[in-house]
């Protein structure tokens, strides 16, 4: 989901700056590459690709090169040394949002034997508030706790049904719905906005998500699975 912000945004022309402290550069690049060209994930890692397979690829290759997507996949980064990077790619016109992948793995450390966990994640959370403030850019924060939620502007939750063994769905206006290739993006708040659910498409072989009333369209302009 992450790196599906990431492509939709560098797409419409919004220059993307992401700190990955999980995952390497060349990890996030290959995960890219195959969510945009339609090629099932599984094999692409095996390499069990057939030619029109690697054509895809080799097409979504060229189109993400010409992305303002810019990677930084530093161990033990701090906030700071976060806020002095995109400063400069700010002042460069190449800082439109930034995505820090995740919040449990920055470097927190600190001369004050008496600062508790609790208390660096509130002064993480803090500093990504403000650095979204200083440029007017969204910052993604990846997080695996709550403790960050009274910061945030927007906290989403994602859920795909199936996986409980759901196989039907209340969508709304949509009625109800087959749970297969359907995920619910749940806003349970949001200062500048209203809250809800809202249907995507899904298909994990090709880890791509989309409008569900909208043929999603990949980096190569062929209609995709749904």
């Amino acid at each position: 989901t992450m790196l599906h912000f990431a492509r939709a945004a560098a797409a419409s022309g919004v220059s993307v700056c992401i700190f990955s402290l999980e995952m390497s550069a060349g990890q996030l690049a290959g995960r890219m590459l195959v969510g945009s060209s339609g090629v099932d994930s599984g094999a692409f890692r095996t390499g069990n690709v057939d030619g029109s397979g690697w054509t895809k690829i080799e097409k979504a290759g060229a189109t993400l090169s010409s992305m303002p997507v810019f990677l930084n996949d530093r161990a033990n980064i701090t906030m700071g040394a976060i806020r002095s990077q995109c400063k400069a790619m700010h002042r460069r016109g190449k800082c439109g949002m930034v995505i820090i992948d995740y919040l449990q793995l920055l470097d927190t450390s600190t001369r004050n034997p008496n600062t508790t966990r609790e208390r660096e994640i509130a002064a993480i959370s803090r500093s990504a508030k403000l650095l979204a403030k200083e440029f007017d850019v969204p910052v993604i924060l990846i997080s695996q706790s709550g403790a960050i939620e009274q910061d945030a502007d927007m906290v989403l939750f994602l859920d795909r049904p199936v996986m409980y063994g759901r196989t039907e769905i209340d969508a709304g206006r949509y009625g109800i719905i087959p749970a297969e290739g359907v995920g619910l993006m749940h806003i349970t708040k949001n200062r500048e906005g209203a809250t809800g659910c809202i249907c995507f498409r899904h298909n994990e072989s090709l880890t791509r998500i989309a409008d569900y009333d909208d043929p999603a369209t990949d980096a190569i302009g062929d209609v995709g699975p749904f």
